[in-house]
């Protein structure tokens, strides 16, 4: 979102690296795949107590030793204005960067889905993009949408699709959307708060004299902890992303049946391996993995040519680098499959 050089440029990295220590640390606890829908639903109220708990503890802490002024008023102003305008314009931002278009052919899919899911149907969509791929997105002013991608039309079965796009009805269900947006925000404001004030404080510590030095040290020094707090919130966040992922996978299972949601994300699972290799598709694949909308994105690609039952229970037995997963938005493949394992018969 802003990007400027400062001190706060050179102290994020080992903050960084000392905090996913600790997470990684905790990666057996985090890292344990839920039990069932009641026990993915009391991981992600776990979750949403420690966020809160901690978003309190920056809040105490800002007001304990700086308090509030005006130009933090309105750097928090400018923040969420930012941030919600970003929300506004992002499907039409969609549209235009994967030339995305109605898909007349799938909206009765999508309304047999939504129809057992309890919701208003979104608009079918379809992306002229050769990557396999499906994602829910939209907003109250452009409304909801649940697109695919040419490339997952063009490889994947019907009964596997209509499990990826119970999986993406599943986020409009659950408004994961906006959602995840509403908590985004609080880890945003802090990190940059924090950057903003240790920056301030230490050129105000450099260059100033007497009372403004210390000043400007005491302004570093909560910038640093607030910095702090603000990466540890987006761990929280990412590990909050990944249990709604298992959340719309249940949901997938729920409306067309665990097996086969278990063989589309197997497929996911497989033919990105395969397409890292692919020459022509290899730049593509990279556009979607550093796109800024890529928390919507479920990835697939199929090839009839192997028994994907055979792939699903091979896959449930890789193991996962705690370190990767740490960092990433979604759950790994294996784990998703073995919590399908643990819903009763969908």
């Amino acid at each position: 979102m802003f990007f400027w050089f400062g001190i706060s440029y050179f102290v994020e990295p080992l903050l960084v690296a000392i905090i996913a220590g600790g997470f990684l640390a905790l990666a057996p606890l985090l890292g344990k795949v839920p039990k069932g829908e009641k026990g993915l639903k009391a991981y992600m109220a776990l979750t949403l107590i420690a966020y809160f708990a901690l978003l309190f503890v920056a809040y105490a802490f800002l007001a304990y030793t700086i308090g509030f002024s005006v130009s933090l008023m309105g750097f928090t102003v400018f923040v969420l204005a930012f941030a919600i305008g970003q929300w506004l314009i992002a499907p039409w931002l969609i549209n235009l960067m994967y030339r995305v278009k109605p898909a007349p052919e799938l909206q009765p899919i999508v309304d047999k889905i939504a129809a057992k899911s309890g919701i208003k149907p979104p608009k079918a969509m379809v992306a002229d993009v050769n990557i396999p791929n499906a994602f829910a997105y939209g907003n109250f002013l452009t409304g909801k949408y649940v697109a695919v991608t040419r490339g997952i039309l063009e490889s994947m079965p019907r009964d596997e699709l209509e499990a990826v796009i119970g999986h993406e009805v599943g986020h409009h269900k659950h408004r994961d959307v906006w959602l995840i947006l509403a908590l985004s925000l609080a880890p945003m404001f802090v990190y940059y708060l924090g950057r903003v004030l240790m920056d301030w404080g230490f050129i105000s510590g450099t260059f100033g004299r007497d009372e403004r030095d210390n000043n400007g040290m005491i302004m570093m020094l909560v910038g640093l902890v607030l910095l702090a707090i603000g990466i540890v919130l987006n761990f929280i966040l990412l590990q909050f992303n990944r249990l709604r992922e298992y959340y719309a996978d249940l949901h997938g299972a729920k409306v067309k049946g665990k097996k086969d949601m278990q063989r589309a994300l197997a497929r996911i699972h497989l033919n990105i391996e395969r397409i890292k290799e692919h020459p022509a598709l290899r730049k593509e694949l990279q556009a979607f993995a550093n796109s800024p909308a890529k928390l919507l994105f479920i990835y697939a690609f199929a090839d009839m040519y192997y028994d994907i039952d055979e792939i699903v229970e091979s896959l449930k037995n890789e193991k996962v680098n705690p370190v990767l997963e740490i960092f990433m938005s979604h759950p790994p493949i294996p784990k998703r499959l073995k919590f399908l394992d643990t819903l009763s018969e969908a």
